[in-house]
């Protein structure tokens, strides 16, 4: 009965956690989960990420224009992040730079949704918008204990990048 409260809990987005010694689930045992979007980026001199902001995408404005990532737009979903019951941190949504080449933070998780170790993962970027078809390719990202969500190497993160999939537990 447990698994079954459980699975239909989870299919409807919230999160059953069974109380040790009991076998029911109440309703204060389900917890929502909600989504937070990566707000876009003020744009000014110097990056948000540089003061330390949260939840913020990391990027500046410059000689050329705005320097930094942001949300890919189109159909994809914006950029967000939740955490469960469980203390799964789940990334979303889809991202690009304006940024050509070279390593850099995307954004910063607050402190409750940072992992304990460097956690590496292996993602899908789109390098050209125009290509249609077998276009993807792997792209890295790290999120770093201190909240860093970083694409060491973005060679291919310019026309976007999924952070779909991307989860771990936090510390």
């Amino acid at each position: 009965m447990i698994a079954t409260i459980a699975l239909c809990v989870a299919v409807g987005g919230g999160t059953a956690v069974a109380l040790k010694g009991t076998n029911t689930v109440d309703a204060g045992d389900i917890k929502d989960a909600k989504l937070v979007k990566v707000k876009p980026n003020p744009v000014g001199e110097t990056s948000p990420c540089n003061e330390g902001r949260t939840g913020v995408f990391c990027g500046a404005d410059s000689i050329s224009g705005y320097r930094g990532w942001s949300n890919l737009g189109g159909e994809t979903a914006p950029a967000g992040f939740w955490k469960n019951g469980f203390g799964e941190v789940h990334l979303s949504g889809a991202v690009k730079t304006s940024i050509a080449s070279g390593g850099s933070r995307i954004f910063i998780l607050p402190p409750a949704y940072r992992p304990p170790k460097q956690l590496q993962f292996v993602t899908i970027s789109e390098p050209n918008p125009s290509c249609e078809e077998d276009c993807d390719r792997q792209a890295e990202v790290t999120i770093e204990p201190n909240g860093d969500v970083n694409m060491p190497q973005q060679d291919y993160a310019y026309y976007g990048m999924s952070l779909d999939g991307i989860t771990f537990l936090a510390k």
